[in-house]
């Protein structure tokens, strides 16, 4: 006797089981949208490399200092000196773009009728930026002193290996401080991974 064909109305729920049906038995174009629940879905299932156009940020690490770092260059030019802000990012993709954002406490100037201050970014020991005569002081042996200084910058590191991000400064024509006292507060440096 041949057999009839089993509509699938007669196979009742949970009749054929998982080890019944073979790894690639169900193609993509047989699931219809909608038909899995979010619920259904594992919370490790979907990466961060499935999802595109969201612009993700990977990670966020920050630094802070509140000491004091002082230059004595009066009448030169001094070498360059760490600021104290300094932090640690390992990026998760090459592809990833890193967005840095510095705010610099108690930035004085002084002794020096020409004095300013160079500042310079660094990517481990690559200088990323060089910001040259700021907190320019001109004509005047008087103490000057900005209550914070600002830096944004975004860096391509192409690298998934720790990376070093930090600010140094140096005099020109005078003495410099950086966190210059108690009253300056906290300098603090904040990098974001941002994912491709």
């Amino acid at each position: 006797m041949a057999l009839s064909k089993i509509g699938t109305n007669s196979i009742s729920d949970s009749a054929i089981a998982t080890a019944k049906i073979a790894d690639n038995a169900i193609v993509t174009g047989k699931i219809t949208d909608g038909t899995i629940a979010t619920a259904d879905i594992a919370d490790d299932a979907v990466t961060a490399a499935k999802v595109t156009g969201l612009g993700k940020i990977g990670q966020v690490a920050y630094g802070s200092t509140t000491s004091n770092v002082l230059i004595e260059s009066s009448g030169g030019t001094s070498s360059f000196a760490d600021t104290g802000l300094t932090v640690n990012i390992t990026p998760s993709a090459t592809s990833s773009k890193v967005n840095i954002f510095i705010t610099l406490m108690g930035v004085q100037t002084a002794n020096g009728t020409n004095a300013r201050i160079d500042f310079k970014l660094m990517r481990d020991s690559t200088e990323l930026v060089n910001y040259q005569a700021n907190m320019w002081q001109q004509s005047s042996n008087e103490p000057f002193r900005n209550g914070g200084f600002g830096i944004t910058h975004q860096d391509s590191p192409n690298s998934t290996s720790q990376i070093t991000y930090k600010l140094q400064f140096r005099a020109v024509d005078g003495d410099c401080n950086v966190q210059r006292d108690s009253n300056s507060g906290s300098s603090a440096i904040t990098v974001m991974e941002v994912l491709a």
